[in-house]
């Protein structure tokens, strides 16, 4: 084939390339030779695949949409989905407007019943524009269940957040209910007060830290098992969750009225049955093992507590820690 054959073929192929490109974006492209990627486009894939046998333009559009979706081009969707949609509207408001404005139909009418008529092209309008839209698909109805776990724990982060920012006195119960977004009322109807809300706080941080324990490998040697049960701990007693938990226990549980409570025999449970799931192996008499566990929650409390008084200059204690591990795994290998 000569040069003239090549360039001739190469111009109607391109000639055929921007019809289709028209047709499909509703718009001409423009024509600048030697634009590499434009030429592609034209010449390949608007000439060539947009024109194979076999689907329609709806088809391969639909394709091309659902693959640019996937492929989270949402600049080159916007452009597909923006010009049909301003296209389709345009062809409606021409479309309705004139079948409302004809002279042959507003031939003697009156000034109000045309404006009846106006009106009723807009609504015809925006009802089409309506259906254009893609359909959006309802929220779920969360039950009440949801609705209640999700307020209680807005409730608490607040109360965690704003103890760690402002100190337990500056956790006022507006400070509290304002980052919460939520009213006092709602306070008081699922934990009583601002009492039962610092309780749920404590209950939570101490899920929170079962939680981290729940997974430890059990089947491993006692000093590995010692090693990971202290790393974890001690990653909760630096939380700020813990932070928020030392000062309710230094501020507000060691009140005078709240002596008399069950919280202490409450969480000294909790902290057993963990312990006891962890180290099931030990052959401890009980009084030491409940020693050994009060020791253990002292030395993490007392490494949290230094590294509060300290501040952002604090060195974590890893010399501690080991200490901390050599002791547990040295008693928990006795016999009794």
């Amino acid at each position: 084939m000569s040069a003239d054959e090549e360039a001739r073929v190469s111009d109607d192929k391109r000639q055929r390339g921007i019809a289709k490109f028209a047709e499909v974006m509703l718009f001409t492209p423009p024509d600048v030779p030697g634009d590499v990627f434009l030429d592609a486009t034209l010449e390949h894939l608007f000439a060539d695949v947009w024109t194979r046998p076999g689907l329609g333009v709806r088809e391969r559009r639909l394709i091309t949409l659902t693959v640019l979706m996937c492929l989270g081009n949402e600049m080159t969707l916007r452009l597909h989905l923006g010009r049909r949609s301003r296209a389709a509207i345009s062809a409606t408001r021409r479309s309705t407007s004139s079948s409302c404005t004809s002279p042959t139909t507003a031939a003697g009418r009156s000034r109000r019943s045309r404006r009846r008529s106006s009106a009723r092209c807009a609504a015809n309008v925006r009802r089409s524009a309506t259906r254009l839209a893609p359909p959006v698909r309802p929220r779920r109805r969360r039950t009440h269940a949801e609705r209640t776990a999700e307020t209680r724990a807005r409730l608490i982060a607040a109360v965690v957040d704003s103890i760690a920012d402002l100190g337990v006195h500056g956790a006022t119960a507006q400070v509290i209910v304002a980052r919460a977004g939520i009213t006092w009322g709602a306070v008081q109807h699922h934990f009583g007060g601002k009492d039962g809300l610092l309780l749920a706080v404590l209950e939570d941080s101490f899920a929170r830290f079962a939680e981290r324990l729940r997974d430890l490998p059990l089947d491993v040697a006692l000093d590995e098992r010692v090693a990971l049960f202290v790393e974890r701990a001690w990653a909760h007693f630096r939380s700020r969750h813990y932070r928020s938990t030392f000062e309710i226990l230094l501020n507000f549980l060691g009140r005078e009225e709240q002596r008399g409570g069950d919280w202490r025999e409450q969480m000294q449970r909790a902290w057993d049955g963990v312990w006891s799931r962890i180290f099931s192996d030990a052959r401890l008499p009980r009084r030491r093992s409940l020693m050994l566990q009060h020791f253990t929650v002292a030395t993490l409390s007392g490494l949290a507590s230094t590294l509060m008084l300290e501040g952002p200059t604090a060195v974590l204690p890893r010399w501690e820690l080991d200490l901390l591990k050599d002791t547990l795994v040295r008693e928990l290998a006795r016999s009794g």
